[in-house]
């Protein structure tokens, strides 16, 4: 069960000096007896006494954040908080998140509000992926030349998000641009880019709505500063800048994928493929449609390529390791290539039905969690046959692409 139910975060951020301070009022499910911050935040105030100290993760080497534990166990709890957003640049290349006066960037990855989970990197991960809660900001100290951007509903500094896993704030002299339920905000001078990126994203929301269901058409795209790695939200996407000078969007196509993503949660959530695996080959399927053949199988080669890549770099034991278990070894980031393929080797076997799959596996498993055996079954439900030998050879057993 997700812990924390509703927030009510105020915020006073300061462009110049980098700083913010929080105040939050936060209600959970559960009594909690401790809760993670950004390693450059200490807490002031506390409704209950409180201990805190930096602290490295216990199964990640160097990654530091201020853990904070209560001396009684609370389910209602009143804090306030300050200091600088401390980056994790080191640790993840794209987690560049700061406040300045050139970009603000608040996410849930560098935790400017407390994150309720053990000083564990894998309770951290299912604590996040599983969350579920409503939020209400309100943000103080923006100089009138700059826009705060989020997903949700926004009235001039206020936020209201609903049934959130995350959130993700940025604040800078953005431009808004507007088509229906769509909308764009991007950095002063990029308009043109904007209006095209919402021409693509409505043709984008249409093709997956007619292969894998339909979905509410309120969606918001956020411009971020080349590096910072793109991100999905409930109704929002993180996309970096050159993703809107692209002639192929990928990153566009691959965030709002997700909206179609099953709910995955622990160690099945860790292997990545019910997400990024997803993502990936729905994309790969909207190029194909939208830009022809040779981009589609362009694309495979270049998954392929990147999974040998990654094992002969990063993850040398990979290759040896079933896909089902990644989440075991932290080798998620394999999935976003040979997941991918793994799917693209199930469409040809299954033909047309695939698509219903996909549909099926959102529609049965987005308010409880799926793993391979269920995926399995509603596989072989759908497309009425046995899949015993492909299960077994690509996701239970060791296959390599």
């Amino acid at each position: 069960m997700t812990l924390m139910k509703k927030m009510c975060l105020n915020l006073l951020i300061d462009l110049k000096r980098g700083t913010l301070e929080g105040n939050i009022r936060v209600k959970l499910n559960e009594n909690v007896k401790c809760f993670l911050l950004n390693k450059g935040l200490k807490i002031e105030y506390c409704n209950v006494e409180f201990s805190q100290r930096l602290i490295e993760f216990i199964d990640f080497k160097g990654y530091e954040v201020n853990f904070v534990e209560l001396k009684s166990p609370m389910r209602e709890l009143e804090l306030k908080y300050s200091g600088t957003l401390e980056s994790y640049e080191k640790l993840f290349p794209h987690l560049k998140d700061k406040i300045s006066e050139e970009y603000t960037l608040l996410r849930t990855d560098t935790y400017f509000y407390p994150i309720f989970a053990k000083p564990l990197f894998k309770d951290l991960i299912n604590t996040i992926s599983t969350s579920s809660f409503d939020a209400e900001i309100s943000i103080s100290g923006i100089p009138s030349e700059y826009k705060i951007a989020s997903g949700g509903e926004i009235q001039g500094n206020k936020l209201r998000m609903l049934n959130t896993w995350r959130l993700d704030i940025a604040i800078a002299k953005f431009s808004l641009i507007k088509s229906e339920n769509l909308r764009a905000f991007v950095l002063r001078g990029n308009e043109e880019y904007g209006n095209r990126i919402l021409r693509l994203l409505r043709k984008a929301f249409n093709f997956y709505c007619s292969m894998f269901g339909e979905r509410a058409t309120r969606y918001t795209i956020i411009e971020i500063p080349d590096g910072y790695g793109g991100q999905a939200g409930i109704d929002y996407s993180l996309i970096e800048s050159k993703t809107l000078r692209e002639p192929i969007p990928y990153g566009l196509y691959h965030e709002l994928a997700h909206l179609w993503n099953p709910r995955a949660e622990g160690e099945v959530q860790r292997t990545r493929f019910f997400d990024e695996a997803f993502a990936n080959y729905l994309t790969a399927l909207l190029i194909r449609e939208y830009y022809g053949e040779d981009e589609f199988e362009k694309i495979l080669r270049e998954f392929r390529e990147v999974y040998w890549q990654l094992v002969g770099n990063r993850f040398p034991r990979g290759s040896e390791v079933p896909l089902a278990e990644y989440g075991k070894y932290e080798f998620g980031t394999l999935s976003y290539s040979k997941g991918a393929l793994i799917l693209y080797e199930l469409h040809k076997l299954i033909g047309n039905s695939f698509y219903k799959l996909i549909r099926e596996c959102y529609e049965r498993f987005r308010d409880r969690p799926i793993d391979f055996k269920n995926f399995k079954a509603l596989a072989e439900e759908i497309s009425g046959r046995s899949l015993d030998d492909f299960f077994n050879e690509k996701i239970f057993g060791v296959w390599n692409p």
